[in-house]
């Protein structure tokens, strides 16, 4: 009996580890992706100065459209077409926001 629990304890720390570790990866990726997405930002910020300065409308829903099905080809992991979809939705959103302000935070 005793030994039964040894074993348990230690696939229990074991798994415990596992997740410490997948956690740490996800809280990297994070990073990365929030650091990325403030540069992605800080582009259409210039993007939406130059489409002023041309008199170019903010919104260009072909070019959105294209990106969006650009993201749904690319899609090759577990998220699929249609969650990116619905993410590089919220992100162009942030950013054209970002380009009718014409400055960050």
């Amino acid at each position: 009996m005793k030994r039964m629990k040894t074993r348990t304890k230690k696939a229990m720390r074991t798994r415990t580890k596992t997740l410490d570790g997948l956690r740490r990866s996800i809280d990297r990726i994070d990073a990365d992706l929030v650091r990325l997405l403030n540069r992605r930002g800080a582009d259409a910020i210039r993007i939406g100065r130059e489409k002023r300065r041309q008199g170019m409308p903010i919104l260009d829903p072909a070019r959105e459209r294209a990106i969006l099905a650009r993201i749904q080809r690319r899609s090759r992991g577990p998220l699929g077409g249609a969650a990116l979809g619905a993410i590089f939705e919220d992100i162009m959103t942030a950013c054209r926001d970002l380009q009718k302000k014409g400055k960050g935070k």
